[in-house]
């Protein structure tokens, strides 16, 4: 019941457009605010380039990983310092994917996100 009652406040949360997270601590809820977002583009992906663009509140470090559907790590893109405030990450692929679906996880302080691609020579 109280997961439903949480996710029920959740949903009314995003309808006002702030999205967020929560866990459960015994009959605690705490919700926490996820205010960045990853763009990547181009996708679907034709050729080994790629440039994924976020925003960050502070400075700290990410990390930029493709996994495939089922969650095996083929590449690590990047990993080292992000700024405060708009980065972007240009990446030439060292090799070609083979086409189909591939997550591209952005990890920082903020929080994971992660996005769905399509590879299509």
């Amino acid at each position: 019941m109280l997961n439903y009652i949480a996710k029920l406040l959740r949903d009314k949360l995003a309808h006002k457009g702030i999205n967020t997270r929560f866990c459960r601590y015994k009959y605690l809820f705490f919700f926490y605010k996820q205010n960045f977002d990853i763009k990547i583009y181009p996708n679907p992906i034709t050729n080994n380039d790629l440039i994924i663009d976020f925003d960050l509140e502070q400075k700290s470090n990410i990390e930029i990983d493709i996994f495939d559907v089922i969650g095996n790590k083929i590449l690590n893109l990047y990993k080292g310092p992000g700024s405060t405030g708009k980065n972007s990450i240009n990446s030439h692929l060292p090799f070609s994917l083979n086409q189909g679906i591939y997550l591209i996880r952005l990890k920082t302080a903020q929080g994971i996100k992660t996005k769905k691609v399509a590879v299509a020579y």
